[in-house]
C-alpha cells in the first residue's frame, strides 16, 4: 500500500491521437480499485486529442485529466507505471525513463503497425503487452502489474552509443 502521503502514481496515454476505447476501459470504478489494489493513489488520465471526458472515477481517486501538454515529460516521470497505447513516442518514453509499461495496441491505427512493435517489444520482456482494447479489463490489468511487479518485465536498455536512438530519443515524440 501506498506510505502515508506518498503520492504513487499511475499514467494513462494515448499519444497525440485519439483511442477512446482505451480511455473508457480506464474510466470505470473496478479499473481504479486494481489501480488501489497495487498502491496506485492517482491517476493521470492524457487523452491525446479526443473529445473524452473522464467522468467515472474523480469520486474514487485523485485524477488529473489533460489533452496534449508541454509538461508531459514531467507526469512521465513522476509515474510509476504507464498504461499507453502502442504508439513509438509513448513507448521511448516509457523506456528513455525506466518506467514500466503496460502498452495497448491501438487497433484502429493504419496497417496495425503499433502491434508489431508490442509484438517485438514483449518478444523482448520489455513490456506488457494487450492486442487492442478488446484485452483490456480489470483482470488482464491486475495480472499485468502484478507481472511487473514480480520483475519478470525487465526494462529494456536502448545502446548509448547507437546515433539512431540517440536521434530519435533527442528530437522527441514520434507517435
Amino acid at each position: 500500500m501506498a506510505a502515508e502521503g506518498k503520492t504513487r502514481q499511475i499514467m494513462i496515454s494515448v499519444g497525440t491521437y485519439s483511442f477512446i476505447p482505451l480511455l473508457q476501459k480506464m474510466d470505470t470504478p473496478e479499473m481504479i480499485e486494481v489501480f488501489k489494489k497495487h498502491g496506485f493513489n492517482k491517476v493521470i488520465y492524457q487523452c491525446g486529442r479526443s473529445e473524452y471526458t473522464v467522468k467515472n472515477v474523480q469520486k474514487l481517486i485523485d485524477t488529473e485529466v489533460f489533452g496534449l501538454t508541454p509538461k508531459f515529460q514531467e507526469y512521465v516521470i513522476g509515474s510509476e507505471l504507464i498504461i499507453g497505447h502502442g504508439g513509438a513516442g509513448t513507448i521511448l518514453d516509457t523506456i528513455k525513463n525506466n518506467i514500466p509499461a503496460i502498452i495497448v495496441s491501438n487497433e484502429g491505427m493504419v496497417n496495425n503497425h503499433q502491434q508489431e512493435l508490442v509484438d517485438a517489444l514483449v518478444e523482448e520482456n520489455a513490456i506488457v503487452g494487450l492486442r487492442g482494447s478488446a484485452e483490456v479489463s480489470p483482470e488482464s490489468i491486475d495480472a499485468a502489474i502484478t507481472k511487473i511487479k514480480q520483475k519478470v518485465v525487465k526494462p529494456l536498455q536502448l545502446p548509448k552509443d547507437n546515433n539512431i536512438f540517440k536521434m530519435i530519443l533527442d528530437e522527441g515524440r514520434y507517435d
